[in-house]
């Protein structure tokens, strides 16, 4: 059981089959771990779906799926139903909302995401077939050297650190972040460096060489000696239409919703393959191993 996971193009989005009944098909989904919603872009019976149902009136918080939304817009009302999601052999039962404030289709992977209750051995992300295999959940033929393991966070945005809870360590354009005054942690189904207001420093100094050619970010070394990173022009990615590479859509600096001292960064576009695991509220980081034969008359 596979799903689709662009993780190449902004914004980085997530493939379902079918959402709602008889609802809409293979709807690209911008992807977060940030929340655990089904946002859709329309009100449910415009979207042709016949099962919605308790449907009600609430206060959500939209920085999970609006990154970088000033303090005062934070909170917004949506209208909140129960609909499904159709993935390969399941159906899934989630929490969805839409206002008409908010036009797009998003969806949300923390720890209390629907999909999570149904697939809780978790999921494995194989970078270079952008998939994300639900069955086998643990896909180990795409996941090549151990970079690190990491413990994640059962509530609120999906974010993880090292064992014991120790920050990572992370270096912005060769200078290192001590990572005792800060609180750097890692959000796997993100690829947005978002700041606290003390980064700001920080958060220039990407912005003032990225056009440069010479940014680069880099998260270890880790136990195991392996690190990961960005550097140069693909720290931003492009539209989907493949035209522009815009700052803005990558990196977040003195974010009023973070502690001041908190880093984010995501790790979806820096090469890696990982497994995520809900039962144990883990992560574990590879580097990436291609698992797919080539397409030559000799393979087939």
């Amino acid at each position: 059981m596979t799903l689709d996971l662009n993780a190449r193009s902004h914004p980085v989005t997530l493939s379902i089959p079918k959402s709602g009944w008889p609802g809409v098909s293979n709807v690209p989904y911008a992807l977060s771990g940030k929340h655990s919603k089904v946002v859709m872009a329309a009100w449910p019976w415009d979207l042709y779906s016949e099962t919605a149902k308790n449907k009600e009136v609430q206060e959500l918080d939209q920085s999970g799926w609006i990154p970088g939304i000033d303090e005062a817009s934070r909170i917004a009302q949506y209208m909140v139903y129960n609909d499904y999601l159709i993935v390969p052999h399941k159906t899934v039962e989630g929490s969805f909302a839409h206002s008409p404030s908010y036009d797009k289709f998003a969806i949300g992977l923390n720890r209390k995401s629907p999909l999570w209750e149904s697939f809780p051995r978790g999921a494995t992300f194989c970078e270079h077939t952008q998939t994300l295999y639900l069955e086998p959940h643990k896909l180990t033929s795409c996941l090549g050297k151990h970079i690190a393991t990491m413990e994640c966070s059962t509530t609120g945005p999906l974010l993880c650190k090292l064992s014991g809870g120790a920050s990572v360590d992370l270096t912005i354009n060769g200078k290192h972040i001590r990572k005792n005054q800060y609180n750097i942690e890692v959000a796997p189904f993100d690829y947005q460096i978002e700041m606290g207001v003390s980064l700001w420093p920080a958060c220039l100094e990407i912005l003032n060489t990225y056009y440069y050619n010479s940014a680069s970010v880099t998260l270890g070394p880790f136990p195991s000696g392996q690190t990961m990173g960005l550097s140069g022009r693909d720290i931003v990615p492009a539209d989907l239409r493949g035209e522009s590479r815009l700052t803005r859509n990558f990196l977040y600096c003195n974010e009023t919703y973070l502690d001041d001292t908190a880093v984010s960064v995501g790790i979806l576009r820096t090469g890696t393959s990982f497994y995520y695991s809900p039962q144990s509220n883990t992560l574990e980081i590879y580097t990436t191993r291609k698992n797919t034969m080539k397409n030559t008359w000799e393979d087939v």
